[in-house]
């Protein structure tokens, strides 16, 4: 079996996160040039959307491992740090 060279084996490893960098950059600037005009209601739904979209994303992938090797306290802990985030930003009162 033929050994890879160096540049085949940095292609192969480095070229996806390259390209998934570079799509990431383009659709940044693009969806700034293209938004920064809309209002301040609109905006905040847009990032409601996509804060909750995160959220979503992280308990698919990540909630049921913790849960199985954490046990219920994970549930705890999760509700607690995400007060910890939360509740400093959006003083009560």
């Amino acid at each position: 079996m033929a050994r890879r060279s160096w540049w085949a084996s940095a292609i192969a490893t480095g070229g996806p996160g390259a390209a998934r960098a570079v799509a990431c950059t383009l659709a940044t600037v693009l969806g700034y040039s293209l938004l920064s005009g809309l209002s301040l209601n609109l905006t905040s739904v847009m990032l409601a959307l996509t804060a909750g979209g995160i959220l979503a994303m992280l308990i698919d992938t990540m909630m049921p491992g913790a849960f199985q090797n954490g046990g219920p306290l994970v549930t705890l802990a999760t509700a607690v740090g995400f007060a910890c985030a939360f509740l400093p930003s959006h003083p009560v009162g």
